[in-house]
């Protein structure tokens, strides 16, 4: 069967666009700005820069009524694109979802699974590796301008001593990290070191597909059995990746309200269960994980903040505790319904709108710390990782 109302309405594949190499991502530099830092995204090492994402592809082209969204690109991945060596890459694909709301209210859902994928392209590796060793020349020649305006008088003892140089430090074209520059870095940052064009290095893509209803558990098959038929890991699923593609984008309807929707396909069970209009909403996150990460009393004190319509951020390190924390504020307010800004997500590149002075509930996915300044805002903050919740 064909029909325009199916399951899923898209899928994209969003990742480097190789046509366009290696584009820095400027959204970094509006992070830089809100913590009051100044380090910029060029000034990191290649490998811990952010560089642009675009969506590489998208099925079907067109659906009648519902056009397809190209800012899911930053939904997908709000902090950008990255390169990983093998030595820091995730070892397991990532899912998340994600919502955006449109002018007139409407939502549109859509889940996310970021896979990891090996760099075959020799330019781009070629490109990284001259970017590293720029950045290493850099930092030698910065290091050396330092000593020698703080010591500008050197013995001939200090002299030969740095002419004799141990291992390790940047020399006549030696492309190694100086020693006494490595042993400052933490050596979380030294692992994303690439001085090698053979070795392998690694680039985040995203498997996305967009839906009607917020289905999330269902979404979160479809991709990964995606990943695995595009992995080879597919032992008991020999089926083509077009096929099964195409099964979910044309022949699997969506199921009205008041009715279940079973399918089997190739060993693989999908259950969509739709409630009645005079239902409670349809809701597919776990509401009991969130308990695992805020208290009673301080989720009271949220949802009191939500009631009356305070500025509340949302702040951790996975998007799917931003998601599952805000889906389950707006589902629990039921028969009350959330009608102002509402960005569980928020990309990078749309940062100062936490310093928008109207009611909101926004998502901030950060890397290493909240900043300061955000607490210095008159905003209800919650670090969901560590259940720190600031009124």
């Amino acid at each position: 069967m064909t029909s325009e109302l199916t399951l899923v309405d898209y899928f994209a594949v969003i990742g480097l666009d190789k046509n366009l190499g290696l584009r820095l991502d400027p959204s970094l530099e509006v992070l830089a700005e809100l913590s009051g830092t100044s380090g910029t995204n060029e000034k990191l090492p290649p490998l811990e820069r952010t560089y642009e994402a675009k969506i590489l592809a998208h099925f079907p082209e067109k659906r009648r009524g519902h056009p397809f969204l190209h800012e899911i690109s930053s939904l997908c991945m709000p902090k950008g694109l990255k390169f990983y060596t093998e030595k820091n890459v995730p070892m397991l694909p990532h899912f998340h979802s994600f919502v955006i709301i449109k002018e007139d209210g409407t939502r549109v859902n859509g889940c996310a699974l970021t896979i990891y994928e090996e760099v075959k392209d020799e330019a781009i590796r070629q490109t990284m590796f001259n970017l590293q060793m720029e950045h290493v020349k850099e930092i030698s020649a910065a290091t050396t301008s330092n000593e020698k305006s703080s010591s500008p008088l050197m013995s001939s003892n200090n002299y030969d001593s740095r002419i004799r140089q141990q291992p390790g430090t940047v020399s006549f074209g030696n492309h190694t990290m100086p020693r006494h520059i490595s042993a400052k870095r933490n050596r979380a940052k030294r692992i994303s070191y690439y001085d090698n064009i053979s070795k392998p290095i690694f680039v985040a893509k995203c498997l996305c597909v967009l839906t009607r209803i917020p289905m999330v558990f269902t979404s979160e098959k479809i991709l990964r059995t995606i990943a695995d038929i595009i992995s080879k890991n597919h032992s008991i699923l020999p089926i083509p990746l077009e096929s099964f593609i195409y099964w979910i984008l044309h022949e699997v309807p969506l199921p009205v309200p008041g009715t279940t929707l079973k399918l089997n396909y190739n060993s693989i069970d999908l259950i969509v269960i739709r409630p009645q209009i005079y239902e409670l909403p349809y809701f597919d996150y776990p509401l009991q994980q969130m308990f695992n990460y805020i208290s009673i009393e301080k989720f009271l004190k949220l949802f009191t903040c939500f009631m009356l319509e305070h500025q509340i951020l949302l702040c951790s390190k996975y998007m799917d505790r931003l998601m599952l924390i805000a889906e389950s504020l707006s589902a629990l307010v039921f028969p009350f319904r959330w009608q102002l800004t509402y960005v569980p997500i928020l990309p990078y590149s749309q940062l100062k709108f936490i310093e928008a002075p109207v009611p909101y509930l926004m998502g901030l996915c950060y890397d290493d710390f909240i900043p300061d300044q955000i607490y210095q805002s008159n905003v209800c903050i919650l670090d969901i990782d560590t259940g720190k919740l600031d009124l």
